[in-house]
C-alpha cells in the first residue's frame, strides 16, 4: 500500500486524509491537536456555542495516523519532522496562511486563530472600546461581532483603502458602510495604523486612537517558509507554491499543494480548499493506478460575510444580497463540513 504524507490539518488536509485513508497509508502532520471550523471562529465573540467546539483530530480521522508536530523542511522524497526524515510516495502540502502584521510590537490580537480568540475572550467581551485594523472580510465580520456585544462598546475600524471591502464593487462598500452607521461605530478610511503603545494606536497622519483592545485584520501570507530550501524552484515571489492545473507542484509529479499556499488565482476560501482536496485525492488515486488526472477549474463564488450574531450577506463583484436569515447558512456550514468529513463520498460529489 502506497503511503501519503499530508502536512497541514485545515480544510484541504483533513478532507484529503479522509478521502485517501481507505486505500492508502495516510499520515497527517499537524501541530494542533484539535480541528475547528475556521470561518466560524469569530462568532465565539458573541457567544455561538457551536464555534466553541474544538474536535480532536483522532475523533474525526480514526483510520489516519496523526503526528502532532511541525514540518521543518523537505528533501527529495522525504519530509523533516521532529529531527527525522519521513519518506513518502505522495506528499500533500496544505499548511495554510499566517496573519500579516500591520506593525511590530504591542499586544493587538490577530483574530484569524481560534486560540487567540479563546484565550482573550473575556477581555474582548468586557472591553469598552475596540480598534479593528483592516477593512476586508475578516475586519467586517469582526466589526459585526463587536457591534453585537451587549455592553455596546465603541468600535473604530481603520482601513488604508478609500472604502471598506474594496475587493468588491462600490455598491457593496456603500451597503456595508451604511449598515454600520450606529453612534458607537467610527469608520476611518485611507489611514494606516503604524504602531501602538499603552492603549493608543498611532496613524500615519500623526493622530492616535485610544482603545482597550486592538485587532490586526490586514491579510495573511502563505505559511511556506519551511519549503524555501527544498522547493526553491517551485516558490513564487509571494511565497505561494506554484502548481499546475492538476494541483501538482511544479517539477514534482508526486507532490501536491492546496488551500491558501497554492498559486491558483482565486478567492482563498474554505470551499475552495475543500475543492482542492477532492482534486488532489482523486489525482493521487489515479497516479497510483496509472490513470488520467483531473483538472482543477477555479470558480468565482459569492462570499458569505457575517454581520455579527443573527445577520449576514452575500457579496459578489459589485452586487450583494442581504437577508438576515443567511446567518443561519453560515452556522449550518460548519455542521455540514463535519458531516462531509465523516461521509467523504458525499463531499466528492458536491465539491467537484
Amino acid at each position: 500500500m502506497s503511503n501519503v504524507l499530508i502536512v497541514g490539518g485545515g480544510a484541504t488536509g483533513i478532507h484529503c486524509a479522509r478521502y485517501l485513508s481507505e486505500n492508502f497509508d495516510v499520515t497527517l502532520i499537524e501541530k494542533k491537536k484539535h480541528f475547528h471550523f475556521t470561518p466560524d471562529v469569530l462568532s465565539l465573540i458573541s457567544g455561538s456555542p457551536k464555534s466553541a467546539e474544538a474536535i480532536p483530530y483522532e475523533e474525526l480521522l480514526d483510520d489516519v495516523q496523526m503526528m502532532h508536530a511541525e514540518a521543518l523542511g523537505i528533501s527529495d522524497g522525504s519530509i523533516l519532522v521532529k529531527g527525522k526524515e519521513m519518506a513518502f510516495d505522495y506528499l500533500v502540502l496544505c499548511t495554510g496562511s499566517l496573519p500579516r502584521m500591520a506593525f511590530d510590537g504591542g499586544d493587538a490580537l490577530t483574530p484569524y486563530e481560534y486560540d487567540s480568540i479563546v484565550q482573550n475572550l473575556e477581555r474582548i467581551r468586557s472591553a469598552n472600546s475596540h480598534v479593528v485594523i483592516g477593512g476586508g472580510p475578516v475586519g467586517i465580520e469582526l466589526l459585526g461581532e463587536l457591534d453585537k456585544l451587549g455592553n455596546g462598546p465603541k468600535v473604530t475600524i481603520v482601513s488604508g483603502k478609500d472604502r471598506l471591502l474594496d475587493r468588491f464593487g462600490p455598491k457593496v462598500s456603500r451597503f456595508v458602510q451604511s449598515y454600520f452607521k450606529g453612534p458607537n461605530i467610527e469608520v476611518l478610511l485611507s489611514k494606516r495604523v503604524l504602531g501602538m503603545a499603552d492603549g493608543r494606536f498611532f496613524t500615519d497622519e500623526g493622530t492616535s486612537i485610544e482603545a482597550d483592545m486592538g485587532y490586526v485584520c490586514t491579510g495573511s501570507y502563505p505559511n511556506t517558509s519551511f519549503l524555501e530550501a527544498g522547493l526553491r524552484d517551485a516558490m513564487s515571489a509571494s511565497g505561494h507554491v506554484r502548481v499546475n492545473s492538476s494541483l501538482q507542484v511544479q517539477g514534482h509529479r508526486n507532490i501536491f499543494a492546496g488551500g491558501d499556499i497554492s498559486s491558483i488565482y482565486e478567492e482563498k476560501t474554505y470551499l475552495a480548499a475543500e475543492r482542492h482536496a477532492v482534486t488532489i485525492a482523486s489525482n493521487i488515486a489515479s497516479l497510483d493506478k496509472g490513470g488520467r488526472l483531473k483538472q482543477y477549474v477555479p470558480r468565482r463564488m459569492p462570499l458569505l460575510i457575517s454581520l455579527g450574531r443573527g445577520d449576514a450577506f452575500l457579496a459578489y463583484n459589485n452586487d450583494y444580497l442581504h437577508i438576515p436569515l443567511l446567518h443561519k447558512a453560515k452556522m449550518l456550514e460548519r455542521d455540514f463540513t463535519l458531516f462531509t468529513i465523516k461521509h467523504p463520498g458525499l463531499s466528492k460529489i458536491l465539491f467537484v
